[in-house]
């Protein structure tokens, strides 16, 4: 039974009515008026203007100190699917199961067009089936709703562009030598990524973006991409991943995806290597960026394969929409909110964060493969996988539209080849490297370039593991700033 967490009771609607009342027609049940406002997530009116029959309607409210949005409602557990609106339909494979079998269709909508206000509610309206009948004796319909209230935060004002919500993300950026890491891996081995969580506490965090949109519902015309662990037990469906054990279900390591260079996610590939391997450890540094691009890995195809499918049991099975999911398995991401979301984190609780503390990882470790290829292998040394370089920038946001300085590589959109550092704003980087001898030359950065750790797991696939600095502590409340740090590397496979 599910349960409706830091909320008043919800107030039940009746009506007194006869016997052979139907939901429509000339011996109608009672009418019930809609609530006065309830807003889509555009804002724009979503419910009936007047009483319409069929249409019922209740009202979900929080505790006074607490913030609910219609996202954060579930019935019997499972959360609606979204088309403008939070919907549970009967007849979804999805969410039927808990649509009880008097109603059609229940939607949830917020009361405010601005759901971060601590006085929004959340509106839920009920459409009954067309064939009821009111029997003759007492009626109760019952809607097992379930859902926690968040603590209410008050909302800054900034509007003037100057308070935004803090973020820290970390990416991998691969240079493979060897082969042209062509869209589908032809002429060489594909590589593929999966992260690896210390435990199911920061695999199912909901300070990752990818975990605190509804877990159990995937829109395929948005860019969400999937969670990293279904620390949920809802995309099991066959809509979703017609496989069992799904590899949704582990978190060391999370599922695997492709690593591909350029934009993956839109399937418009870019060039196969971001730097002359001719000038391997010789990327310098303009106003604390780097000009490369990498917009991270994805589920390509459906028929792709993935690796260590006897070990893990990994698949790709995925259902057919326009558009796949992602797995954006080359970044590391925390993103806080200072207003009423999920994601709140109080800076009063953490002044800062430091590795295994319960929101900033113990440290960053990605699982490495050639998968199923019976070409190539991997070695655990230094000699295949070969961290050279890593940059920790900090950019300045700005109150211009067009400034790029805040996307994922810290390089604008144009002139990446003649970079102006004005449109930056204040900028500064920490670097750790090597030389092109392997020593260790300067080692600044967030992340420990001098202790590396790489483990084999089996002939196919490594474990690369990147510590924090000693004493390290992400100063992440100054909002003026968005912090990334890259790690670069170089990739030799072994052929066989």
């Amino acid at each position: 039974m599910a349960n409706l967490e830091n909320c008043l009771p919800v107030a039940a609607y009746t009506a007194e009515e006869f016997a052979g009342d139907m939901a429509y027609g000339a011996a109608a049940l009672e009418l019930q008026n809609p609530p006065s406002s309830a807003f889509l997530t555009n804002g724009f009116p979503a419910l009936q203007t007047e009483a319409v029959a069929g249409y019922y309607y209740l009202t979900i409210e929080a505790e006074s100190g607490y913030h609910i949005k219609a996202e954060n409602i579930n019935i019997g557990g499972v959360y609606g699917e979204f088309d403008n609106c939070r919907q549970w339909n009967y007849a979804s494979a999805v969410t039927g199961s808990v649509v009880p079998s008097d109603i059609s269709n229940i939607r949830a909508y917020d009361s405010l067009s601005n759901n971060t206000s601590c006085s929004n509610k959340v509106v839920v309206e009920i459409l009954l089936q067309p064939d009821f009948v009111m029997p003759a004796n007492d009626y109760f319909i019952n809607i097992d709703f379930g859902g926690v209230a968040q603590l209410c935060v008050p909302v800054e004002d900034s509007t003037d562009g100057s308070v935004v919500d803090p973020e820290i993300k970390f990416e991998l950026f691969i240079n493979d030598q060897a082969m042209d890491q062509n869209a589908d891996g032809a002429g060489g081995y594909t590589i593929y990524l999966a992260k690896y969580y210390d435990s199911e506490e920061y695999a199912s965090s909901i300070y990752n973006p990818n975990n605190y949109f509804a877990p159990c519902y995937y829109n395929p015309l948005s860019t969400q991409s999937i969670p990293e662990y279904d620390f949920n037990q809802c995309w099991n469906d066959e809509n979703y991943y017609n496989v069992s054990p799904s590899c949704l279900d582990g978190f060391q390591p999370t599922c695997y995806s492709k690593y591909v260079v350029g934009v993956a996610a839109n399937l418009n590939y870019g060039p196969a290597a971001w730097f002359d391997t001719a000038n391997t450890n010789n990327v310098t540094t303009s106003c604390g960026a780097l000009g490369v691009s990498n917009w991270g890995s994805t589920y390509t195809f459906a028929n792709s394969s993935h690796p260590n499918i006897a070990e893990f049991g990994i698949v790709p099975e995925v259902s057919n929409f326009p558009y796949q999911p992602t797995l954006r398995h080359h970044m590391y991401r925390l993103k806080f909110s200072s207003s009423n979301a999920d994601n709140y984190l109080s800076q009063v609780d953490y002044p800062f964060l430091s590795p295994g503390d319960g929101i900033l990882p113990p440290y960053l470790c990605w699982y490495i493969s050639v998968g199923n290829d019976d070409n190539y292998d991997l070695a655990a040394s230094t000699e295949t996988i070969d961290v050279w370089k890593i940059v920790s920038t900090t950019f300045q946001n700005t109150d211009d539209p067009n400034n790029m300085s805040s996307q994922s590589t810290g390089t604008p959109a144009y002139n990446v080849n003649n970079i102006d550092c004005s449109i930056f704003g204040t900028s500064g980087s920490l670097t750790s490297e090597k030389n092109s001898s392997g020593v260790v030359i300067q080692n600044n950065s967030n992340l420990d370039i001098s202790n590396i750790e790489i483990t084999q797991i089996d002939s196919k696939t490594i474990k690369l593991k990147l510590p924090f600095q000693p004493g390290f502590q992400a100063e992440i409340w100054d909002d003026q700033f968005t912090r990334n740090t890259k790690i670069f590397l170089n990739f030799y496979a072994n052929q066989i």
